[in-house]
């Protein structure tokens, strides 16, 4: 026996070699073909080398007809033979059973002994499917995967991270998504919203109190940092801390160590950090509001997510999924196009809870019809970034000295009729009522859900 003969019989074959991943994988050419398929793959999806191999990638794993990059993807395949270096992306692919997942793939050249590249090998990583991640990361466009990307690079680290954006794009949720995926996940998630702290016990309620720290502390008192232990503590608009926190919250990135109020000794804390803002943070720094090394600690991994109108794509798949949340909210599916072009042609200074409470308003004036152009209304002046007044329709509401007329007795017929008169129009309708817009609200939920003839 020759030893070229001896060493073919001993070097396993690619179909072994692939076979040896524990994930889905795959071999793909340059023209988009699936040459090959592990065992994983085939269990996963549930079909037949037969089935895959000698078909488009994009035809199995999208569903589509052309490759992914032509509706709004990055194509590892076409990253992988120009670069000749490995890649990963998230992307949206089909299971077995025709429902949308989450996959991270990863991607890497396969060179033939010349050192040209003859296909791609590809990794298969299951994220979740689309109705796992729900109101956390909904959505396809490519700022939107390459933000899930990112995520899924920093979630499993223990780096403290710093959300930034303007109020409504979701912080809290992606500090959730976050937490999910990380080795934390079976721990707590305990948010603090700056901005809700009493100044006068602020210390306590972050930290904790010992018995007699203070008058009315009659017991020892476990804070909010202290209860995260094991898990994450999310801080949200940290810009709004100050400066005494701020001190005492980089001790705690530095030292792991919190002391309760009225305590002589430290405490050992376990916890990862995920802070968020819409603020400025370096501007702060400059003018002094904010310490310039707690500044540094808390961006080592700074990420922005994009508000709503750099991601238009999305507001679709966002609008099903606030339907979905509403009693009665899928039957007003699909949308008619002119509804779709409104929703489309709004910038929503006011973000994704912009559109939450402008599609659920629309549904209640709806009630059980669908959902026509006439049934929605958009602020004329934008929402502000200001924490404190982050949905301006709702503040500015608080504010209407309709909301004081609390003897305002309204019924069913009236409010509908009133509706009817002005074409769904809730402004003309609170009016002629009497009413603010969000008591007209209040009523037409009511009427919704319990059908009261008084209200």
């Amino acid at each position: 026996m020759d030893q070229k003969h001896f060493e073919s019989t001993l070097l396993p074959s690619c179909q072994q070699m692939i076979d040896m991943y524990h994930e889905p994988f795959v071999i793909i050419g340059r023209d988009y073909r699936i040459q090959a398929a592990n065992r994983h793959y085939l269990e996963h999806y549930r079909t037949t080398r037969d089935k895959v191999v000698g078909s488009f990638c994009y035809k199995i794993s999208h569903h589509c007809d052309v490759p992914c990059q032509q509706h709004g993807e990055h194509c590892p395949l076409d990253t992988v033979f120009q670069s000749s270096k490995p890649t990963h992306v998230i992307h949206t692919h089909y299971d077995c059973d025709g429902n949308e997942e989450l996959v991270q793939l990863e991607a890497m050249p396969i060179f033939d002994e010349q050192g040209n590249i003859m296909s791609m090998g590809e990794s298969i990583n299951r994220l979740s499917s689309v109705e796992e991640t729900g109101r956390q990361l909904l959505g396809r466009s490519p700022v939107m995967l390459r933000l899930t990307e990112i995520l899924q690079r920093v979630a499993p680290t223990q780096t403290t991270v710093l959300l930034q954006g303007e109020s409504g794009v979701g912080k809290e949720c992606v500090a959730e998504y976050i937490h999910r995926q990380s080795s934390r996940a079976n721990g707590p998630l305990v948010v603090v919203d700056s901005t809700t702290l009493g100044e006068s016990l602020v210390e306590s309620q972050l930290f904790g109190h010992e018995r007699g720290a203070f008058t009315g502390a009659d017991k020892r008192k476990q804070g909010l940092i202290e209860s995260a232990q094991g898990g994450t503590l999310f801080i949200d608009e940290i810009g709004e801390l100050s400066a005494s926190l701020q001190t005492k919250l980089l001790r705690l990135l530095e030292t792991s160590q919190i002391r309760r109020l009225g305590a002589t000794e430290f405490t050992d804390i376990d916890i990862r950090i995920i802070a968020a803002t819409h603020r400025d943070l370096r501007e702060m720094v400059r003018q002094n509001q904010f310490r310039e090394d707690l500044y540094f600690r808390l961006t080592a991994f700074p990420i922005y997510i994009p508000p709503l109108r750099e991601r238009k794509e999305d507001i679709n798949g966002l609008v099903e999924y606030f339907l979905s949340m509403i009693p009665g909210g899928e039957r007003k599916l699909p949308l008619v196009p002119e509804v779709q072009t409104l929703l489309m042609q709004h910038d929503y200074p006011g973000n994704v809870r912009e559109l939450r409470n402008i599609i659920e308003r629309a549904s209640i004036l709806a009630h059980e019809h669908p959902l026509q152009p006439e049934h929605f209304s958009f602020l004329d002046e934008p929402l502000s970034t200001a924490p404190h007044n982050a949905v301006v329709d709702d503040e500015n509401l608080s504010r209407d000295p309709l909301l004081n007329r609390r003897n305002i007795t309204v019924n069913k017929q009236e409010i509908l009729a009133i509706l009817e008169k002005h074409r769904g129009h809730r402004v003309k309708a609170a009016q002629e009522l009497g009413i603010s817009e969000r008591t007209l609200y209040r009523h037409l939920r009511q009427i919704k859900n319990g059908d009261q003839n008084t209200l």
